[in-house]
């Protein structure tokens, strides 16, 4: 019997809210993903440079390594690198905004079949309408997986 996996982008938000708030839908999620080998975490360079960007704004250089740390030790990553053309490429030929292109493509290039985020409306949309990959809330993702 073969068992089924999923593969998640969280967004930047995800992580962030998971790790500053313990009793977040956030928190619970990342929690869920600790669980092992039925859950593969998409991730890029796109979403690290976010997660620094963000993380050092709202906490520290070292909170972001803790929380680095802490993605690549605790959960099941699968890495994908996004390249500066296919962002310009994007850019050129979608409404999607700049800083929402990387996570886009990261979804894309990952072959997501959820992305989890908290506020990316234009994301949902524009998923949606390539019909490749579903778009929840962290609350949305437990309510339907949660329980397994």
């Amino acid at each position: 019997m073969t068992a089924f996996v999923l593969r998640l982008l969280l967004d930047t938000n995800v992580f962030i809210i998971g790790f500053l708030d313990p009793d977040s839908p956030e928190a619970k999620l990342l929690t869920l993903l600790e669980t092992g080998p039925k859950f593969i975490v998409i991730f890029s360079n796109d979403l690290e440079q976010q997660i620094r960007r963000v993380g050092k704004r709202l906490q520290s250089s070292d909170w972001v390594g803790l929380l680095l740390h802490y993605i690549w030790s605790t959960l099941q990553v699968e890495y994908v690198y996004i390249t500066s053309e296919e962002m310009t490429e994007v850019e050129t030929i979608s409404d999607i905004p700049r800083e929402d292109i990387g996570i886009y493509l990261t979804a894309l290039r990952g072959k997501t079949d959820y992305l989890i985020s908290a506020n990316h409306e234009l994301l949902k949309e524009a998923a949606a309408k390539q019909n490749k990959f579903q778009c929840l809330d962290a609350e949305a993702f437990l309510a339907k997986y949660g329980n397994d």
